[in-house]
């Protein structure tokens, strides 16, 4: 169990240095926080945002893929007139590794799309040393070499 907390820390500290990189990035110019995480617990995925005030945003569209290049749309929602923490919660997630971003739709109807959340369901289901690094990572590292 101590090989799979190690691995989970590793590829939470990859994604969090590659997400730092990227939030900069346009598609968080309108958003004042976004976070995906998942709740293995109750086999959910939450996205929590906080819109920013001067949001162009007319509709939002979380998102999600198996495999980081063709994204299924989930949940669609009006932006609220007023500013105010949002959450939703995908109740039906895919198991293992999944992919989750929230696209912005301006009021121009130009898309905005924050940066792409490797996000890893079914903690319990793996077999002891089984490794949990996505396969963009994996196949990123081999590239190089």
């Amino acid at each position: 169990m101590i090989g799979i907390m190690k691995r989970i820390l590793w590829v939470s500290i990859v994604f969090a240095l590659c997400f730092a990189g990227t939030a900069g990035s346009e598609g968080m110019r309108y958003l004042q926080e976004y976070f995906v995480y998942p709740d293995d617990e109750n086999d959910q995925v939450k996205t929590h945002w906080m819109p920013a005030t001067d949001s162009e945003v007319k509709l939002y569209h979380l998102e999600k893929s198996h495999d980081n290049k063709v994204f299924d749309i989930w949940k669609e929602i009006e932006a609220p007139e007023t500013q105010f923490e949002m959450l939703e919660v995908d109740f039906d997630p895919y198991s293992g590794w999944s992919y989750y971003r929230m696209s912005q739709i301006l009021n121009s109807d130009d898309t905005l799309h924050t940066p792409t959340i490797p996000v890893f369901l079914g903690l319990e289901n793996l077999a002891k040393g089984e490794i949990m690094v996505p396969d963009e990572f994996l196949s990123e590292k081999n590239d190089d070499h």
